[in-house]
């Protein structure tokens, strides 16, 4: 399971777990008390996007970002169609196919490779294709859309 995060100016860091580690609210909370803080000044994001999983939706990590006045994005569960971080997943997961790793270690560190060359201007373009995104499902009246 990896973590990661993005905004228009660029690709954030990557939390690898090690191999059916469950995500439970407490480890969530654990990274993000860690790392997220900083990689919003980096990255000067103004708001936090977070799938709808359990974990990420648990009472004591919304009250943590409550407290660190962490703008959320309220985000419908099951819509990959508006999560760019989806679209950017799929680029990496061709790039990495490519290259053919043979074990955990060296997929971890394809994973890395790949995802620090991810361009600014790439991570522009899906940050940038929101109101795109949005209009597409609304056109479809909450159907899922072509993104």
């Amino acid at each position: 399971m990896v973590l990661a995060r993005f905004s228009g100016s660029g690709t954030g860091a990557l939390w690898f777990f090690t191999h059916n580690t469950p995500m439970k609210a407490v480890k969530y909370l654990q990274v993000i008390q860690e790392h997220l803080l900083s990689s919003i000044e980096r990255l000067d994001c103004h708001h936090f996007q977070q799938d709808g999983t359990t974990c990420n939706k648990a009472i004591v990590v919304m009250n943590w970002l409550g407290s660190k006045n962490i703008s959320i994005l309220n985000w419908p569960g099951q819509r990959p169609d508006l999560n760019p971080i989806e679209n950017l997943w799929t680029m990496i997961k061709k790039r990495v196919d490519i290259k053919h790793p043979t074990s955990a270690t060296s997929l971890q560190a394809i994973i890395e490779q790949v995802w620090c060359a991810v361009s600014v201007d790439g991570c522009q373009k899906l940050c940038y294709s929101m109101p795109h995104r949005i209009q597409a499902v609304l056109r479809r009246k909450g159907r899922h859309s072509k993104y």
